[in-house]
């Protein structure tokens, strides 16, 4: 990638993540909207799904808080603010592997974007690693 791309992409990192952050808190809501609307009433085919429903919408609002626990050490370009963004794609990452193994629906998309999200984060990597915090 271009080196002035990586440096912009730094630089507004913790911009990015709080957007993200918000979406994602969106979208835990949107999983537990369809959750009591049409979870108890068997629209979707039972209590399994609706439990992969619940568990998503909680899985979905931790990663998201995490992307917005991140922000303030990625605007201050320090490491932690770089490994708890990495962290909460950890949790992406086993939350669409739940939710898999409960319902069998996948989701390609999904790893996709996390795979998109580690090539940008390890891109990144470098400005948010100080002379003066360790390795």
């Amino acid at each position: 990638m271009p080196k002035e791309f990586v440096a912009w992409l730094a630089r507004w990192a913790w911009l990015i993540v709080a957007i993200v952050g918000v979406l994602y808190l969106f979208d835990a809501l949107g999983f537990l909207t369809l959750a009591n609307d049409f979870g108890f009433v068997g629209f979707f085919g039972g209590v399994s799904f609706t439990f992969s429903l619940y568990l998503a919408a909680a899985l979905t609002a931790v990663y998201g808080v995490w992307y917005l626990v991140a922000v303030p050490g990625l605007r201050e370009h320090r490491r932690r603010g770089w490994q708890l963004l990495f962290y909460a794609s950890l949790i992406q990452v086993a939350m669409v592997i739940i939710v898999v193994v409960l319902t069998g629906l996948g989701n390609i998309w999904s790893l996709l974007e996390v795979l998109v999200v580690w090539y940008l984060l390890f891109q990144i990597r470098p400005a948010f690693v100080a002379a003066n915090e360790a390795e």
